[in-house]
């Protein structure tokens, strides 16, 4: 068997003890583990943090350390971002006991409001909020929450109303519409990973990591450490960009080095 690391093979001699993944019971070389003792840490390991879940054969669900730093009150249970999610779908679920027919809904367009849509159909905004599952502030401080939809359901006084074009979601924006959604699950599952508690942060190394070039070096880094590079996924991308910037800043404060910010030359 060879080593996950440095893929050379392993020592022979009895004597000498071998690490072994938590998470797929690979074997890594002691000279791997002294050259760089965080590989003794990440759990999942990096080959397994390219793929979509962590499931090891044979081993329960077990605390990880994703970025292989000694902090055992910030491990991560796999499956918790998966409940999370469940009850973030089960509360947005609207509570209809009939399907809605293809009139009844309204397809969102960029740019729509709550309130714009009201005012157009003549309904009040606090019906359509109930009709939906939205809450009232969709109607004032939180507007952005109704693009999480992609289609209202409407009253019966406004069917007569509505436009051909008003029934059928449009092709592009039913693109948009994915691509936004793919990233919001991207943002929070980097979030749950890294206990990133700055969504803003979380949407920057999504962003970054949407780029072809990040996708081609986080393949070829995963090649290298001898794993498969056909798990490029959003998030893993995004999380291997963060953990190397979060690796880079810690060297910075042992050197000390500390972080700051160059002020700009005024002209006088």
């Amino acid at each position: 068997m060879l080593c996950l690391a440095c893929s050379s093979s392993l020592p022979s001699s009895k004597g000498t003890s071998i690490f072994t993944t938590a998470c797929c019971v690979r074997p890594i070389c002691p000279t791997c583990i002294e050259a760089n003792p965080r590989l003794a840490r990440y759990n999942p390991c990096l080959q397994c943090l390219g793929g979509i879940d962590v499931v090891a054969r044979n081993i329960a669900a077990q605390k990880l350390n994703v970025d292989g730093a000694v902090r055992d009150e910030d491990n991560f249970v796999v499956g918790d971002d998966e409940e999370d999610e469940n009850e973030v779908e089960e509360v947005q679920q609207p509570e209809q006991t009939v399907a809605p027919t293809p009139s009844d809904k309204y397809y969102l367009k960029r740019g729509d409001t709550l309130q714009g849509i009201a005012l157009r159909f003549k309904v009040d905004g606090r019906q359509l909020c109930a009709l939906n599952n939205l809450p009232p502030s969709t109607l004032s401080t939180t507007p952005h929450l109704l693009h999480t939809r992609g289609f209202l359901i409407l009253p019966p006084s406004a069917h007569s109303q509505l436009n051909p074009s008003d029934t059928h979601p449009s092709s592009a924006e039913e693109r948009a519409r994915e691509v936004r959604r793919i990233r919001e699950r991207a943002e929070k599952k980097l979030q749950t990973l890294t206990k990133q508690t700055d969504w803003r942060i979380a949407k920057a190394y999504i962003a970054l990591a949407d780029d072809p070039d990040s996708v081609d070096a986080f393949q070829m880094k995963q090649k290298e450490l001898g794993g498969s590079a056909a798990g490029a996924n959003l998030e893993a991308v995004a999380v291997d960009q963060y953990l190397d910037d979060d690796e880079w800043e810690a060297e910075q404060l042992r050197a000390g080095r500390s972080m700051h910010i160059q002020p700009l030359a005024l002209k006088s």
